[in-house]
């Protein structure tokens, strides 16, 4: 993974925001993704971690004519905004999420419908 990492950045000096979507701050998805972080600054990019369990993201509330998505305003008051700036101003994602039952996590799904169309 962190030769293709390295190859990939290398391609491209990239901004590289690395989402950890896994309750456990110590877990195999933080360890996955200090490894990215490691394999994008030896290519020379730019990388920036955020544990979502470090956020608070609350689910959507699927609002008529959602403003979230066209003017960036969200009803609910939590890290979600935050996240869709730093999401808007990076050219790559990582995001590492652990699978539970066949399926992403809860922390991983509300991130998920919160960026709404930027995934």
């Amino acid at each position: 993974m962190r030769i293709l990492t390295i190859l990939l950045m290398e391609l491209f000096k990239m901004k590289t925001l690395v989402i950890s979507g896994s309750p456990h701050k110590d877990g195999l998805c933080a360890r996955l993704s200090i490894e990215v972080i490691k394999g994008v600054k030896e290519a020379g990019g730019e990388a920036e971690l955020i544990a979502l369990a470090d956020k608070n993201i609350n689910p959507c509330l699927a609002c008529e004519e959602p403003p979230c998505w066209r003017r960036m305003e969200w009803k609910v008051k939590d890290d979600a905004l935050e996240l869709r700036k730093k999401l808007n101003d990076s050219d790559a994602l990582a995001f590492l999420v652990p699978v539970y039952f066949l399926s992403v996590n809860g922390l991983a799904k509300n991130f998920m419908e919160r960026m709404g169309n930027q995934l």
